[in-house]
């Protein structure tokens, strides 16, 4: 397939050494082939690292950067997105998995300098339960996203636009949705409706929230919050046409 953009992987890893091996694999058998997979390990204390360095000597893209401070999901992901110099990014959990045409489908997309975000539809599968459940999601609007997470997980982004809006914030709860937010302001996000993606739930998975020691009641509040950004001319009401 002819390239037409340059494209990394994003990967934040933090104790996946069941999962990891799967999703780097994942990200090399693309259609359209990514031409590196960046993966920020938050200080895992599991053999993480070394199932990353064993795939190493078998395959030359794979960049594997150790923080020596916390970071979280987020500060992970940033240190990734400025480690690279690709054009358009796959942001992508160390425990999900990229179906093959995730990246060529989606690509063309950004023939338009103004899409900022491409999503699609997936399917979660949960092997402890023997669950797999394909799930929909609908086109981009602001009053969709403050109702639900319509486009927070394993997006393609432009590198340029996400550096505009100041990449993911390091401590909020809600950094996928504030992102959406930030991106819906300035740019087009789009979504694709097809599934292409496979999240993976587990009984070791932790959110951002819980990570950092966030009780239910107070992700409640801070999604009340983030919805009442309505009134702030900043997160004003906009819908992004999408074909």
């Amino acid at each position: 397939m002819k390239k037409k953009y340059t494209v990394d992987a994003v990967i934040p890893l933090f104790n996946a050494e069941k999962f990891i091996e799967e999703t780097i694999l994942s990200c090399l058998n693309q259609e359209y082939p990514i031409d590196r997979i960046i993966i920020v390990d938050d200080m895992s204390t599991d053999n993480s690292i070394e199932v990353i360095e064993n795939l190493q000597k078998r395959y030359q893209n794979i960049t594997l950067i150790k923080s020596d401070k916390k970071l979280y999901t987020a500060g992970a992901r940033n240190r990734g997105i400025l480690e690279s110099n690709a054009e358009i990014l796959l942001i992508i959990d160390a425990d999900d998995i990229a179906l093959p045409p995730k990246v060529s489908s989606c690509i063309d997309y950004f023939d338009d300098y103004n899409v900022a975000m491409v999503y699609s539809d997936y399917s979660s599968f949960n092997l402890e339960v023997g669950t797999d459940i394909r799930e929909w999601k609908s086109h981009f609007s602001y009053g969709d996203i403050i109702n639900e997470f319509v486009c927070s997980t394993q997006p393609l982004v432009r590198k340029s636009h996400i550096i505009d809006v100041d990449t993911y914030d390091d401590f909020l709860i809600l950094e996928d949705f504030d992102l959406a937010i930030k991106l819906s302001e300035k740019y087009k996000i789009i979504h694709h409706p097809e599934s292409l993606f496979r999240y993976r739930v587990h009984s070791s998975q932790k959110t951002q929230a819980e990570k950092f020691g966030v009780t239910d009641d107070e992700q409640k509040l801070a999604k009340v919050k983030a919805r009442l950004a309505i009134n702030d001319p900043y997160y004003r009401k906009k819908t992004i046409n999408v074909p």
